[in-house]
């Protein structure tokens, strides 16, 4: 088992489609699995998968770190230096695990489940569910470092199916243990043991892609251990920011409002970044290309120019997919949900639409500034917007409930995506490139299109179906006007061989 040489396009379809297969799985087991817990358990269960899921960004940013280290040592072929970095983030990783359950028990004994509306009928299950969340936590941090390595090894078919595995047990299992009669305690117990086989896994991979990793001769110099640390400091205050605030907010919801509202808050929001998948798919294959690249002076070019083109095909895609989801907000719901979601969440999915715009071209600088060896940018401009936020958030919560919760959450996107496109800009603008950023206003010229048509089958009161079929129109409108007005031959290029990897894996398949 060695590495390959599968291109940016062929990655980013693979990402795609693993992210993309959880997303439809999520689509279709959301409803059964509100339906068989309730609207409070499932708000209960929506905020332990919020613990399981960011977990893993509180290894301090050593897997990001050791990724971008990792990539380096590849490129260079020195494999014992890149077998060392890994038995240097484990190392690491045990001792922030042991650190972090610590301090997990300690808050769960200071009854961190009092802070929130919890009715008597499942209290008990709350507290029992969360000391199994503790149980998972070692699995949830040591899985990091050991998945750098397939990635650093463009290894991403393992690495997604994997992932494909753990969603298929995530949402299948639980809809089918609900079936059985289960409930949260089940549930959270099945994915407790889906985390322990995932560390398993990637242990398999790494030690069969880069075995020096198991040689007793291999040091882990104290050098190695402070330069992860060093980066991932950095890196550390993005990841841990963002689950922080996204369960902070919930919280607050739960303490002003109640946990039934942390559902009809929760769950448009789920859906709508999983709609991120686009950009982090991209940005995931991307990271450890610009990680080497811009270590050489004769690569920069071609890095900033990579960089540029990922912008547009995200701002492109995501463009239409925002307004899909802004216009149609409240039929998605009334059909998906039913009809008291549409009239609690309609408005707030709106919000959430306009939002994760932003916020998915947001994901590029982002990780483009810790490739490029700046991960304190975006990590001290959290540190001023997240305290500002989160007494906005309070405040508009308190003041108007989960539709003031939306807009204090899209203000803050908002904000920081247009400073870390800002910041992405001027680490690079130093490197000539010669691609043209006409495509901003051409694309949003076109979207207005679909935006105008669509709104007034809105207007004329047309039928979801109508509008759907007005939509599609104005859609392929777009779709041929980009083609013509802002992809270049490059872009072109690029799409054609990401189709063809797309259709000779339908072929094998």
């Amino acid at each position: 088992m060695i590495g390959s040489r599968r291109s940016y396009s062929s990655n980013s379809f693979l990402n795609f489609s693993a992210q993309g297969f959880i997303f439809v799985l999520a689509l279709f087991c959301t409803p059964f699995i509100v339906r068989q817990l309730g609207n409070e358990a499932f708000g209960l269960l929506s905020l332990l998968w919020l613990f399981v899921g960011y977990f893993a960004f509180f290894d301090l940013g050593i897997g990001q770190a050791t990724l971008k280290f990792l990539s380096e040592s590849i490129a260079r072929n020195d494999r014992p230096h890149a077998a060392s970095l890994v038995r240097g983030a484990i190392r690491l990783s045990v001792m922030l695990a042991l650190f972090a359950c610590v301090i997990a028990v300690v808050v769960l004994l200071l009854g961190v489940e009092s802070m929130i509306h919890i009715s008597p009928e499942i209290r008990q299950q709350s507290t029992t569910a969360l000391w199994l969340i503790i149980a998972s936590l070692p699995a949830i941090l040591l899985q990091m470092p050991l998945r750098s390595v397939a990635l650093a090894f463009n290894r991403f078919d393992l690495v997604n199916i994997i992932l494909g595995i753990t969603g298929i047990i995530q949402w299948g299992g639980s809809a089918l243990v609900l079936y059985f009669g289960g409930n949260v305690i089940s549930v959270v117990i099945l994915t407790s043991m889906a985390r322990y086989a995932v560390v398993f896994a990637y242990a398999f991979v790494a030690t069969r892609l880069l075995p020096e990793i198991l040689s007793p001769t291999i040091p882990t110099g104290e050098r190695i251990i402070t330069k992860l640390m060093s980066f991932g400091g950095w890196v550390s205050i993005s990841q841990i920011a963002g689950p922080v605030v996204a369960l902070t907010e919930r919280l607050f919801i739960g303490a002003l409002l109640s946990l039934s509202w942390v559902t009809f808050y929760a769950v448009p929001n789920d859906a709508v970044i999983r709609v991120l998948i686009i950009p982090i798919s991209l940005v995931s294959a991307l990271f450890p290309l610009m990680s080497g690249g811009w270590s050489e002076d004769s690569r920069k070019v071609e890095v900033k120019n990579l960089y540029r083109r990922t912008l547009k095909y995200t701002y492109l895609v995501m463009l239409p997919i925002a307004i899909f989801l802004a216009l149609f907000s409240r039929d998605i719901l009334l059909i998906w949900l039913g009809k008291e979601f549409a009239e609690k969440s309609s408005l707030a999915l709106t919000l959430f639409s306009v939002g994760i715009f932003v916020n998915s071209l947001a994901q590029l600088p982002s990780s483009a500034l810790q490739a490029l060896g700046r991960p304190d940018l975006p990590s001290k401009l959290l540190l001023v917007i997240v305290p500002l936020h989160l007494i906005f958030f309070f405040a508009m919560t308190l003041q108007y409930g989960i539709i003031g919760a939306a807009i204090a959450w899209l203000v803050r996107v908002v904000i920081e995506g247009i400073l870390l496109l800002y910041f992405g800009h001027r680490e690079m603008r130093a490197v000539a490139s010669s691609n043209d950023l006409s495509f901003f206003w051409k694309g949003f010229a076109l979207a207005l299109a679909v935006i105008v048509g669509t709104g007034c089958g809105q207007l004329a009161s047309f039928g979801v179906l109508a509008r759907l079929e007005i939509f599609t129109v104005m859609v392929v409108f777009y779709g041929v006007g980009v083609w013509k007005l802002t992809l270049d031959k490059r872009d072109r290029g690029f799409l054609m061989q990401l189709r063809s990897s797309v259709f000779n894996r339908i072929a094998r398949a």
